[in-house]
């Protein structure tokens, strides 16, 4: 990126910490609270970010984002309307799920998301919650 495009962006805080790719991916399968339709959007933006960081894969000669996916494209890798994925990021960033780290301001870029996990005070995002939902799935088809 140019410095002009640089200067589109911006930096929205520096203070959030971002959620490794992994735990993340284990949080959202093991949480309740997220509907099944909001899923394919959330994987879709999981594609693009790195595992060991939770952010954007970076150039390393530049570091800045190698490639960050416009909404067009996570609406055709979710199989959905750029609308609705739209309201799956606002709802994504509303719940916590998500961290929009630059916003493009209207400038035409796609905004700069890390992934991120809300405290749910009701239950945890682990494997031991997926397990026992699991278990309670098998009763119930018995």
């Amino acid at each position: 990126m140019s410095n002009k495009e640089d200067s589109d962006m911006e930096i929205v805080s520096r203070k959030v910490k971002a959620t490794p790719r992994h735990d993340w991916e284990q949080a959202i399968r093991a949480c309740p609270d997220i509907p099944p339709a909001k899923m394919s959007t959330l994987w879709a933006v999981a594609m693009h970010i790195e595992f060991g960081t939770g952010k954007h894969n970076k150039d390393k000669s530049t570091g800045k984002p190698r490639f960050v996916p416009d909404q067009a494209l996570l609406a055709a890798t979710a199989k959905k309307t750029i609308r609705a994925v739209s309201g799956d990021l606002e709802w994504a960033r509303e719940e916590g799920w998500l961290f929009r780290y630059a916003t493009n301001r209207g400038v035409g870029k796609p905004d700069i998301y890390w992934l991120t996990i809300p405290d749910h005070e009701d239950h945890e995002h682990d494997w031991d919650t997926l397990w026992e939902r699991s278990v309670a799935i098998r009763a119930k088809a018995r």
